[in-house]
Order: C-alpha cells, then sequence, then structure tokens
C-alpha cells in the first residue's frame, strides 16, 4: 500500500479492493500481482519500489489494472520490467490480447506501453474524473502456442 500511496493519493484503490486482488493472486494463476523492492537482498526484504497488478477478464483478454513505481525510483526501467512480467503472466494465462488504460495527459506511460507494442484503441472522456480523460490501449499477440 505504500506505493500505492505515494502514487496515487486519494486516487488510489481503497484497501478492500487491494485485498480482494491480494487474494486473487495468491489464490490463482489468473491475477498476477507482481511487487519490486529496493535494496533487497538474500536477508532483507528491502523497500517497496513498484507493483503492477493484472487480471484475465475473460479467457483471451488481459486486463493490466495498475502500475506504480515510487516516484524517486523512475527513470531506472522498472516500469517497463513490471510491465513486460505482467505481460508474460498473462499471456501464460491464456492472454491473446492486453488492453489497459492511462491518463491522456502520461506521456511518459504511454511511450512506455508503445515501446512494448501497445496500441492506443480508444478514447476514454472524462475517465479519470471530469476534464480527466483516458485512453485504452492494446497489445494483441494471437492465439497462445502450444
Amino acid at each position: 500500500m505504500i506505493v500505492e500511496n505515494s502514487c496515487f493519493g486519494s486516487e488510489r484503490y481503497d484497501d478492500g479492493m487491494m485485498d480482494e486482488y491480494l487474494q486473487a493472486s495468491l489464490e490463482d494463476g489468473r491475477t498476477p500481482l507482481l511487487v519490486a523492492f529496493e535494496n533487497a537482498a538474500a536477508d532483507k526484504k528491502g523497500d517497496p519500489a513498484g507493483y503492477v497488478l493484472g487480471e484475465m477478464e475473460d479467457d483471451r483478454t488481459g486486463h493490466i489494472v495498475s502500475v506504480a513505481v515510487m516516484e524517486n525510483l523512475r527513470d531506472r526501467h522498472l516500469g517497463g520490467l513490471l510491465v513486460d512480467r505482467v505481460c508474460a503472466s498473462l499471456r501464460q494465462a491464456g492472454a491473446q490480447r492486453i488492453r489497459l488504460e492511462v491518463r491522456k495527459e502520461n506521456a511518459a506511460a504511454i511511450h512506455l506501453y508503445e515501446k512494448r507494442g501497445f496500441s492506443r484503441t480508444d478514447d476514454l472522456p472524462d475517465y479519470y474524473g471530469p476534464g480527466e480523460d483516458g485512453i485504452e490501449m492494446t497489445l494483441e499477440y494471437g492465439p497462445t502456442p502450444g
């Protein structure tokens, strides 16, 4: 919750919703929750640095629910690593496409997603509140191998 509070403040998910996602991630392979730590070692957990949360919406569609990296740790490629890992987890769970929403003015995040093959697929007026537009982005894979 430290990363969630730091990155999103009053717009963060409530504790109950995050608890539900955490429980789901422990019970199945369809709700990956990945957490990164700074200064971690074999004998020390380290400080929370970022997280990514995904879920399978149906048998073929994955959804990246949330990505957050502590502000002082941005520009270290951690966000990209987290997105790559959650996409791999969703792909393993059967995703043929992965979608996400991002604030229209978050150019850094949009660039990160575009570098990974995501395309803008829909404008989301007022998605984050009045006057705060979003963009839906989608990554298409096609059928899962095997």
